[in-house]
């Protein structure tokens, strides 16, 4: 789950918004640590003004499908209309829900610290739900525009599944909620895997505050999943595709390129990249592919009847997070392992 699934949501935002909505992530970043009443309602504004923001891109793009649907029949253009309509809805409720700061009671002792401290944990899983509802309109558009029709009746399917768990999330953001708020209390149902996440990422920005290696540390985390992501049958990649793929991840906190350089000597030093050089007059990261066919073939032996998960390969196999994800990467690369992701946000995969 992490931190591929930040990469997957940061990179699906950025493709939502121009620059006047990059500058206003940033903005809320800064926001993030709440400390009165005032820090709450400039913090909820920004956040509501973005939710928002994402969920119109996604309805401007269902648009063009509705247009697109219109020789393929009446049922598939329904189908289309109504989760425009659903889509459209998201920020009818937005509207209709008053600020969370209007909504406190007096609250017990600590229950608007309790507030001020996990709200910006909880906000990711809404934001996270809009982006998957984003990437799938996408999809869909382009689905109807090459006449895939089967495949844009599967997305449609598959848009079900945001929306319904986003109407949920956002009743869920109540301050009464987060007077005892804890993963435990979460309904899982809405989304507890990225929940998770968006507490990892508050304690990633406390990191970053307060504790430099912790930060270094972690980011090392996001940079080698970064490459993952990237690494192919070429033994390099680009170093600018690199920052720019790396540099989603800054909409939600203040990723430095001094820091990402670091990290890159961490991954050097531990056996990934062997380091940065030029060719063709481009700077490239040299990946080193370590021979881990007898690690492979274990995980086949030990997990080849289940789903497989990063966190349960480490569990299972006693590996280091590098180690594992690469090899669910590599398998998944070959053809072995197929992505997939549940309705609540987890990341995990199935053997062909």
């Amino acid at each position: 789950m992490w931190p591929d699934r930040l990469l997957q949501v940061a990179r699906n935002i950025r493709g939502m918004i121009d620059d006047s909505g990059t500058a206003a992530f940033y903005q809320l970043a800064q926001l993030c640590e709440i400390h009165d009443l005032e820090d709450l309602e400039r913090y909820d504004g920004q956040y509501r003004n973005l939710v928002k923001y994402l969920s119109e891109s996604s309805r401007s793009l269902m648009d063009v499908a509705v247009n697109l649907s219109t020789p393929h029949g009446d049922e598939l253009l329904s189908s289309v209309e109504d989760a425009r309509s659903r889509i459209e809805g998201i920020s009818s409720t937005l509207e209709a829900t008053h600020p969370i700061s209007t909504r406190l009671d007096q609250p017990q002792d600590g229950g608007k610290d309790a507030l001020f401290c996990s709200l910006p944990s909880f906000d990711f899983v809404p934001m996270a739900r809009v982006s998957d509802i984003g990437m799938l309109a996408s999809r869909l558009t382009l689905a109807v525009e090459e006449e895939a029709i089967e495949d844009a009746t599967k997305l449609l399917e598959k848009l079900e599944e945001p929306l319904s768990a986003f109407q949920g999330i956002w009743e869920w953001r109540r301050p009464e909620n987060f007077y005892s708020f804890s993963v435990g209390g979460f309904p899982v149902d809405l989304g507890a895997s990225d929940l998770e996440l968006g507490l990892h990422l508050t304690r990633l920005r406390a990191f970053m505050r307060e504790g430099k290696a912790d930060y270094l540390r972690e980011l090392a985390m996001l940079a080698h999943a970064a490459i993952e992501e990237m690494r192919g049958g070429v033994a390099t990649i680009s170093l600018t595709e690199f920052y720019d793929r790396l540099s989603s991840v800054s909409l939600f906190m203040d990723v430095r390129m001094k820091d990402v350089t670091l990290c890159l000597a961490e991954l050097l030093e531990r056996g990934w990249i062997g380091g940065v050089e030029k060719r063709r007059g481009r700077e490239v990261i040299r990946l080193r592919q370590p021979q881990m066919e007898h690690i492979q073939g274990n995980l086949r032996g030990k997990m080849g009847g289940s789903d497989v998960t990063v966190e349960g390969a480490m569990e299972e196999m006693d590996l280091d997070y590098f180690t594992a994800y690469h090899i669910v990467k590599r398998l998944e690369r070959d053809g072995e392992l197929i992505l997939e992701e549940s309705a609540s946000g987890e990341r995990y995969w199935g053997w062909r």
